[in-house]
């Protein structure tokens, strides 16, 4: 029987979802991590914090851990880490062996919520951005400020404007 991170995995990378909702900024390799709950959405990073500023709850599917670290795994991902966090001088093991315990827990009921018909980014474009054009200038675009996106999440999803 699949779990329900199996059971995301697949949602996430179905034609529908792998442009995230609001933005449009495609992932194809994995699919969106974040999980908008009140809107059924599969969303970028950008557009999660956007979220996330009017307390909408995301969480945050597991995209990739291995059953088996092995070595060149645990280099890889230190050395990933390590680069990550030059910055802050900031080195620590838990960062790169413990990711997965940043990942959010989903029920059966949660992902099954998440299947079309009753979610999915198409549905979201159809229900909350309907009448929004795909190149409208008030449509975040990766490289705006977050303020842009909390902007447009603010006029699609708290004032329902299109």
């Amino acid at each position: 029987m699949a779990t329900p991170e199996d059971a995301l995995r697949k949602l996430a990378k179905l034609p529908q979802n792998i442009r995230c909702a609001n933005c449009e900024k495609e992932d194809k390799v994995f699919g969106f991590k974040n999980i908008c709950m009140p809107f059924r959405t599969f969303v970028c990073s950008m557009c999660k914090a956007a979220h996330q500023s009017f307390s909408h709850r995301v969480k945050v599917r597991e995209v990739f851990w291995p059953s088996k670290i092995t070595p060149a795994l645990l280099i890889s991902s230190y050395l990933f880490f390590y680069s990550v966090s030059s910055r802050s001088r900031k080195i620590t093991k838990k960062n790169a062996m413990l990711q997965e315990l940043n990942q959010s827990n989903f029920s059966t009921a949660e992902v099954e919520s998440l299947k079309p018909p009753r979610g999915s980014n198409d549905l979201a474009r159809r229900t909350w951005l309907g009448k929004c054009p795909s190149d409208s200038v008030e449509r975040p675009r990766e490289g705006d400020p977050l303020e842009k996106y909390k902007a447009f999440v603010l006029a699609a999803y708290e004032n329902r404007r299109w």
